[in-house]
């Protein structure tokens, strides 16, 4: 026999001995069963997972929010028109061509300064 088949014959068999177990209910019980069966059918907003919820999810939100501007505005590139008062005595000096023409050398110093 197929489990589809015998599936379905035990669901059948159930749904016969709920419904006849039913006619010999008294009104009271039969009228409880019928409200709780339409309350557990009906769905409601509070029921939904996260609604309860919405303070917690918005507070988390911001917090997150303040982290990541705070990150970025540290890691935010400096405006390209202002220079550091170093650079621009380089470039201002009529010897600073030869900065170019050295950088080589003056990335390695870079790289390797262990003062930083």
């Amino acid at each position: 026999m197929k489990p589809e088949i015998q599936e379905e014959k035990l669901v059948k068999l159930a749904k016969q001995t709920l419904d006849h177990s039913l006619q010999n209910m008294d009104e009271a019980t039969v009228t409880r069963l019928q409200s709780a069966r339409q309350k557990a059918m009906t769905p409601t907003l509070k029921s939904s997972w996260g609604w309860g919820l919405q303070p917690t999810w918005a507070m988390a939100a911001a917090c997150l929010l303040i982290i990541s501007l705070a990150l970025w505005s540290n890691y935010a590139p400096h405006s390209p028109g202002t220079l550091p008062f170093e650079d621009v005595e380089i470039l201002a000096n009529a010897d600073g061509w030869e900065l170019y023409e050295e950088l080589e050398f003056y990335t390695w110093l870079a790289e390797n300064d262990p003062t930083g």
